[in-house]
């Protein structure tokens, strides 16, 4: 319609923002203006359209998210007078503790994996890489053969340090990315997953959740260390993202307990 879509992606590029949100409103918009008219749509249209598409609690979060952007952007660009998106609800959604990679499992598929998928194994499990950072790790981004810096969601830059094992594993890898592939010069993400998934047998997210469980409690549970390793925008997602244990259970309890 008119380009709308593509002037909004284009805003959204120079605003930063991350691929994988680009790609989804993409499709959350581009769908839109095939059955709706953004020039005259109303809340309640826009409520019952998303609510027709989408069933699953996250992905219709998603989706309104989109829709909450566009929006946004064509009340701000005088596109439109108001922003009929404004009070568009999400769901809430139940969060069940995800699951984290066991170090059995991790060691188990690094014993059986090529130097190149124990790479992304340990980019995963030992420096909590996101999938999508694991995929774009370039030697150029190596600092001193030990501190390796990564862009995150939303631009976001942070630090870590590699483990031996892994300065040794980088050391001994070719010049560029680490896995070359056809995504603009490196392999995708999903591939990475593939890799990771055959090789460990859980979905690599689970070992992000064991990197910063680990450095959570072997920081002294500091919560702020965690969240700069993790590249997290607040402490409230980190906290979601350390798991409690059973030995942290038994030590609330001990602390608990009334004295005699």
């Amino acid at each position: 319609m008119d380009g709308l879509l593509d002037q909004f992606i284009d805003y959204l590029h120079r605003r930063r923002r991350a691929p994988v949100t680009i790609r989804k409103r993409r499709a959350v918009i581009a769908r839109l203006l095939t059955e709706i008219d953004p020039y005259t749509a109303t809340l309640f249209d826009l409520d019952e359209w998303v609510h027709t598409h989408w069933t699953a609690d996250e992905s219709l979060n998603a989706a309104v998210s989109g829709l909450r952007g566009f929006f946004r952007w064509m009340h701000a660009s005088g596109r439109r007078q108001d922003n009929p998106a404004a009070e568009l609800e999400t769901v809430t959604v139940e969060r069940r503790p995800a699951r984290i990679a066991t170090d059995t499992d991790i060691l188990a598929g690094i014993a059986n994996a090529d130097p190149q998928t124990e790479m992304m194994i340990r980019l995963a499990a030992e420096c909590g890489l996101r999938r999508h950072e694991v995929a774009k790790v370039h030697t150029d981004d190596i600092e001193a053969g030990a501190w390796l810096h990564v862009i995150g969601k939303g631009g976001k830059h942070r630090v870590v340090h590699l483990t031996p094992e892994l300065q040794t594993l980088i050391r001994h890898a070719p010049a560029g990315y680490l896995f070359p592939g056809g995504t603009d010069g490196h392999l995708h993400p999903n591939t990475v997953y593939e890799h990771i998934r055959r090789a460990v047998g859980a979905n690599p997210h689970s070992l992000r959740h064991r990197a910063g469980t680990v450095v959570y409690e072997g920081t002294g549970h500091d919560l702020r260390v965690a969240q700069e390793f993790l590249g997290h925008s607040s402490p409230e997602m980190t906290a979601r993202y350390v798991h409690v244990t059973r030995p942290d259970l038994l030590r609330a309890s001990q602390a608990s307990r009334l004295a005699a």
